[in-house]
């Protein structure tokens, strides 16, 4: 196993190490270029694995294993010093290099950014060999650096990459040719420029890579003004042709020149013939025809006989150039037949002799003998020759049907297998356009005392939503708290009994809040005395003028004697300086020494209520009158201190000693979390701007914490409660419906079993429904753990939009889960996935870089919710169609 380890890891690095090298064989290396960053993060795996325990991450010290490391090689070693200070030492980026703040994800940044400083400032070579050369100090027997042959072939492939120069400034070309994943998404968004309004960005995404070359695409050629003949118009269009080499396919492309004026036109009507062939696998035959003072021809014939529109060149050399650039491209796996060179330059027909495709990609088991395309003279095919050649195409037509036939069985039959427990085939709801629930309809379901109307109900919600003055009445029917068929009378019943079940649950935990409210005032009382005890020391007293400008006391703070009227000549004035003392601490220490006072009172008597209320087994007698002594508070006299009129006379009170409950300590434990995730829930709101609404949210939490102490508080669950009590604005209500959504929620918590689930559908829809993007997230590193849906799928896509939008999709997911699945958020997020995942493959990003495309997106509410929802009903309506048909 330890062997496996190491050879996988050393493994990765000659790839990683070969890849860099070819990048940088081409042009100066950026640093913030991806296979760069791979590369770091890479280096620092492999120099973290296998250090001894001292060096593990810890909460006190949040430095990565090879951080520590290097911090202590500093004391030996001073290029290791130099790479720390410049790393982690400063607190901010202030006078820092770019290539030495965090870019990106603060946990990836803060593993790799002294790698990063370490390759850019050319010492990363010296600071792993005395690594290894202390390595028995630093790491364990199993570890790659003190491997006895993968250590020394680790250093060494650490040559290359640390030998190079990598380009500080970011260039044209590196911002270019390496953008960053926004940068990528807003080139293939319709949004980037007008030329693209109003077209889907399934079209435009196929096409905008003609306008630039990136690392996987090469433009193998171009010409503008060639013509195409589109059906429907009277005058061809002019457009530009290019031609692509996309790893190891061949596309055609062409663009109308209309399509890239920017103006105001309305052009989606011109996207309808804007041309993609893959050359590859489109293509089986070339005509061409060129006649004396006439535009050549360019006809591309399939596989299924029917011609593309025809490419008029009306200079000819042109359409020679292009060919010869086609037959380049071709080699060596494919060719022309005879060669392009070898066409007569007088006027001639290019007639397809063997219907064989024209380069590589070949499918069926006849194309793949001898790709060709045969120039000939007009009438020099015999008519035996001609009965041949339709015979074969005729085989070769339904053999091509035949296969596509049978891979749609085979794919229907893979997501009936896998994907059949994820959705109900009983009725497939067509996605339309849809006004949603009106008053007019839910009045009519009211006066439906059966429920029959209710599936009519949740199909106007799941395609149209709820309107805003509605979505009171209609949630609780929603969320399961009233049945469809229960009477006006019977719903007025159920909400009086959430409203005494809410009550008495306020009325339980409300004397342990009052005990927790008391202990957290003493706290801040005990550190207001702290500071008031240090700051009254002579040593805390302003220093005389000759010596003011040295420290003595509390730095930042300084303390003026005055001259009191009244006889108060003792009185003293505090200046707080610099803010390291706390000035509101202080100045309000006299309120809450009385707030305590008074609080402690009633401590007593707020503890035996919570007794009484039978929470825990009532205590014997005995050990009760001895807990009542033990709690009530204990008056210890007050020190003797300096002189009254001199010096203040400082009184200490006593701790006030309660009686320890498990439960009870255990729920103010809870307490505590909650009151630091309450006040950081949605701010900017308008709705949790106002003090007693984040009370109410409390109120309910704390409830359903007290109700449910078994599974406790878990961050995230305010984020769902949210949206409730914003439409219900009232806590009884609110907290019921809580209850229900948690129901089905409640499993993404800790210990996340439910997760895990909807991690496995989300995979599982991938595999399935999209191959090759699947494929490409198993290549790299934690590629499919797919852990940047896991805020998704816990506080339900709530951070990703706007609360009117998150109204929209909880609605549809609530009515999904009774008409279409109960899944309905896995398809959810394979719509957002579908969305980028072009732009995540083109850019060649990895995992980290996906986090932060997702990040920014939520961070900026970019992601268009309806768009998405859409997408995600029409995903599973097709899937219900392809699972309705019988085999």
């Amino acid at each position: 196993m330890e062997r496996t380890s190491c050879e996988s890891l050393v493994n990765r690095c000659k790839q990683e190490s070969k890849q860099i090298l070819e990048a940088a064989s081409a042009s100066k290396i950026h640093w913030s270029h991806p296979k760069f960053t791979t590369f770091c993060a890479l280096v620092e795996e492999i120099l973290s694995y296998g250090t001894k325990k001292k060096y593990q991450v810890s909460r006190s010290k949040p430095l990565p294993p090879s951080g520590k490391i290097l911090h202590d090689l500093g004391k030996k070693v001073k290029e290791a010093e130099e790479v720390y200070g410049l790393s982690f030492a400063q607190h901010t980026n202030a006078g820092r290099p770019d290539y030495a703040c965090m870019q990106g994800s603060a946990i990836t940044e803060r593993r790799i950014v002294w790698v990063r400083v370490a390759m850019v400032e050319g010492k990363l070579k010296t600071i792993v060999e005395a690594m290894a050369t202390n390595a028995s100090l630093y790491y364990e027997e199993h570890s790659v650096m003190r491997h006895p042959l993968y250590g020394d072939i680790f250093c060494t492939l650490l040559d290359g990459p640390c030998s190079l120069r990598f380009s500080r400034l970011k260039s044209i070309d590196s911002s270019f040719i390496s953008p960053s994943p926004m940068e990528i998404v807003k080139r293939h968004t319709p949004a980037m420029a007008a030329i693209y309004e109003g077209v889907p960005t399934e079209e435009a995404w196929g096409h905008v890579q003609s306008l630039y070359q990136s690392p996987g695409s090469s433009v193998v050629f171009g010409k503008n003004n060639v013509y195409i003949q589109p059906p429907g118009f009277i005058a061809p269009l002019p457009g530009y042709l290019s031609l692509h080499q996309v790893h190891a396919s061949i596309l055609l492309k062409w663009l109308p020149n209309s399509v890239l004026e920017n103006n105001k036109a309305n052009k989606s009507f011109l996207w309808e013939h804007v041309m993609c062939i893959d050359v590859d696998k489109e293509v089986a035959h070339l005509h061409c025809h060129c006649s004396s003072g006439q535009p050549a021809h360019l006809i591309l014939i399939g596989y299924d006989g029917i011609a593309h529109p025809t490419i008029m060149f009306y200079h000819q050399p042109s359409m020679f150039s292009f060919l010869e650039c086609l037959e380049n491209t071709l080699l060596p796996q494919g060719c022309l037949e005879p060669p392009s060179g070898a066409a007569p330059s007088s006027p001639f027909t290019l007639t397809p002799l063997r219907t064989l495709p024209i380069g590589r990609g070949s499918s069926s088991p006849d194309d793949v003998q001898d790709p060709s395309a045969v120039v000939s003279k007009p009438g020099s095919l015999a008519r035996k020759d001609w009965e041949k050649f339709q015979t074969k195409v005729s085989r070769q037509l339904l053999a091509r049907y035949f296969y596509g036939w049978w891979s749609y069985c085979r794919h229907v039959h893979n997501m009936k297998k896998r994907l059949s427990h994820m959705i109900s085939t009983n009725d497939v709801v067509t996605v339309e356009t849809h006004d949603g629930l009106d008053e007019a309809t839910w009045k009519q379901f009211q006066q439906d005392q059966q429920g029959t109307q209710w599936r009519d109900l949740l199909k106007a919600v799941y395609l149209g939503g709820v309107a805003s003055s509605l979505r009171p009445k209609v949630w609780p029917y929603l969320l399961g708290l009233y049945h469809p068929s229960n009477t006006p009378d019977q719903c007025s019943t159920i909400r009086r009994q959430c409203v005494a079940d809410y009550s008495r649950l306020m009325d339980e935990w409300r004397p342990l809040n009052e005990l927790y409210t008391h202990q957290q005032l003493q706290r801040h009382t005990d550190s207001a005395k702290a500071w008031r005890r240090v700051l009254s020391t002579p040593s805390a007293v302003s220093a005389p003028k000759s010596a003011q400008g040295e420290t003595s006391g509390l730095p930042g703070a300084t303390e003026e004697v005055a001259e009191g009227s009244g006889g108060d000549t003792g009185a003293r004035e505090m200046e707080v300086g610099s803010g390291n003392v706390p000035a509101a601490l202080l100045g309000s220490v006299d309120e809450i020494q009385i707030h305590v006072e008074e609080c402690s009172h009633t401590t007593a008597e707020a503890f035996y209520s919570y007794c009484d209320a039978e929470v825990r087994a009532p205590a014997p007698a005995e050990d009760l009158s001895t807990s009542i002594s033990t709690y009530e508070t204990k008056e210890s006299a007050a020190e003797p201190g300096v002189k009254k009129g001199e010096e203040e006379e400082e009184e200490e009170e006593g701790e006030i000693i309660v009686p320890v409950d498990p439960k009870a300590q255990a729920f103010m434990d809870e307490l505590y979390k909650i009151d630091k995730d309450i006040p950081r829930c949605d701010r900017e709101y308008w709705y949790f701007k106002q003090e007693e609404n984040l009370t109410k949210l409390r109120n309910i939490i704390t409830s359903y914490v007290w109700a449910h102490m078994s599974d406790g508080y878990s961050q995230g669950m305010c984020d769902l409660l949210a949206p409730l009590l914003v439409v219900f604005d009232d806590e009884s209500l609110a907290y019921s419906c809580y209850l229900k959504l948690m129901a089905t929620q409640r499993e993404l918590f800790p210990p996340e079993v439910g997760m895990n689930t909807r991690m496995t559908n989300l995979r599982e829809l991938l595999e399935v429904t999209d191959t090759d993007f699947f494929q490409y997230l198993q290549e790299k590193p934690m590629g499919d753990s797919l852990f940047y849906c896991y805020r998704w799928f816990l506080v339900g896509f709530k951070r990703e939009f706007e609360y009117e939008h998150v109204f929209r999709l909880w609605e549809a997911t609530w009515a999904a889960k009774v008409l279409v699945s109960v899944h309905f958020e896995e398809f959810f997020a394979l719509a957002i996935i579908n969305q980028y995942k072009n732009a995540i493959m083109d850019a060649h990003m990895d995992p980290s870089d996906i986090v932060n495309l997702f990040t920014s997106l939520a961070d900026k509410k970019e992601l268009k919710c309806l768009e998405i929802l859409t997408c995600a009903q029409n995903i599973i309506t097709d899937m219900q169609k392809a699972l309705s048909r019988r085999d």
